[in-house]
């Protein structure tokens, strides 16, 4: 028997795209099927009707010979690259080319043959069919697969399906189905710096923005989790890791369509906190200066300095919001994290930062925000403590993000150049922890 496999889908988004990538492509099948259905941008007289394969991203090394029918003519020509039929501009309006391509051995050490079916669907008198023996003259293992059109872009909802096929004794076929990859998430950005009170007080920084889809958890400002991403295999998603603020709010965190907004700047002496995923505590003034805004279904606000000018407010986290200071005596707390158990140990994170006046007045903090005059923990969008420069201080940052990332183990993730990042499995599932850089991941079987 042989098996089919899915090793990856791509669909193209709205806007179109420029290309379809498939990469690291296991080398354990025997053949390769690819599956397109395809549209271009670009008319006839633009190269809009075929589209180029190119093995390990390359048109070098290639031959091709094609027998093509339109309903009234027929032609067979020679090619220097390999190409395959899809519809162009000129095409009837939402109609797409359809093709087959199989490449045998595609592991072995050998020469590649490539064999192409296709025909360019039309809804007209005519339209282009086409069969075609291809030639991929490298020895080379293919673990990529690039198409682009010969002119213009693929159009929304073009696609292509990648299988692996490997080879049985009996001659029969099973189509092994695969599962859908559902990805729950937990993005946190970059909580932000603490503020200077100069000699008065200043506003803890505001945590980093807190959005989880994790089952049974909840993501920030007191919303409920989100639902879980549903993924094509053999596709790049990016990933941001946002750094923390420093004498600023924090950075973004990514992952795919899902964004976390850094974390408020706790204000400087008389100035109001800024807003952010969870927003930055009030400077420390005679007059009432209110907490940055936190964003919706990320975080909180940031404390208020409660008009005592020697008192900042805390920075908003995740589970709650700044405390204010009440009076000439209080200090403004750091607003509480989130709690979560994705990795398998439950660990709070995307605390607000304290506030800070003179001394001995010092806000504390939690789940990875900085009391006064400290700075916020790593990875976790905890917000910095405010700090008195006339007391020596120096300048506070929040916590960088981090994103984790939760799926079947029957999936494996690649972790792009950029990323830094490790995978681990708990229960029935893996999970990836990504800490730092910018890059993309993607999904095999």
């Amino acid at each position: 028997m042989s098996a089919w496999k899915v090793i990856g889908h791509v669909e193209v988004p709205s806007g179109g795209q420029a290309a379809i990538d498939f990469n690291s492509i296991p080398n354990t099948y025997t053949d390769l099927c690819l599956v397109v259905s395809g549209r271009s941008t670009a008319d006839e007289a633009g190269s809009g009707y075929f589209a180029n394969l190119k093995p390990n991203n390359t048109t070098s090394s290639q031959s091709m010979r094609t027998l093509r029918g339109t309903g009234s003519t027929a032609a067979s020509n020679p090619e220097s690259t390999i190409f395959f039929t899809i519809a162009h501009s000129g095409t009837t309006s939402n109609t797409f080319g359809n093709s087959v391509i199989y490449i045998p051995n595609y592991a072995g050490s050998t020469n590649k043959s490539v064999s192409i079916d296709g025909v360019n669907e039309n809804n007209a008198t005519t339209a282009r069919q086409e069969i075609a023996a291809g030639l991929y003259s490298s020895t080379s293992v293919i673990s990529s697969l690039n198409l682009t059109p010969g002119g213009g872009s693929f159009v929304q909802y073009s696609s292509a399906t990648l299988y692996g096929i490997t080879k049985g004794s009996s001659g029969g076929v099973i189509a092994t189905s695969v599962p859908p990859l559902f990805v729950e998430y937990l993005v946190i950005a970059g909580g932000g710096g603490g503020g200077d009170g100069i000699d008065q007080g200043g506003g803890g920084g505001g945590a980093g923005g807190y959005r989880s889809s994790i089952t049974g958890e909840s993501s920030g400002g007191g919303a409920s989790a989100e639902s879980a991403l549903s993924l094509a295999l053999g596709t790049n998603y990016s990933v941001t890791i946002g750094a923390g603020g420093s004498g600023s709010g924090g950075s973004n965190s990514i992952f795919a369509t899902i964004t976390s907004t850094g974390g408020g700047k706790g204000a400087n002496r008389t100035l109001a906190g800024s807003a952010g995923g969870s927003g930055g505590g009030a400077g420390g003034t005679n007059n009432t200066m209110s907490g940055g805004a936190g964003t919706a279904n990320q975080g909180y606000a940031g404390g208020s300095n409660g008009g005592q000018a020697y008192r900042g407010g805390g920075g908003g986290g995740a589970g709650s919001v700044g405390q204010t200071a009440t009076s000439a005596t209080s200090t403004g707390h750091g607003g509480s994290g989130v709690t979560s158990s994705v990795t398998g140990t439950a660990v709070a994170r995307a605390g607000g930062g304290g506030q800070a006046g003179p001394q001995p007045s010092i806000g504390t903090a939690t789940a990875g925000g900085g009391q006064g005059r400290s700075s916020g923990t790593a990875n976790t969008g905890g917000g910095g403590g405010g700090y008195i420069t006339n007391e020596g201080n120096s300048q506070t940052s929040g916590g960088s993000g981090i994103v984790f990332l939760r799926y079947p183990s029957t999936f494996t993730i690649t972790i792009g150049a950029g990323l830094t990042g490790s995978t681990s499995t708990v229960g029935a599932n893996k999970v990836t922890t990504i800490t730092a850089g910018t890059g993309n991941v993607s999904w095999a079987v």
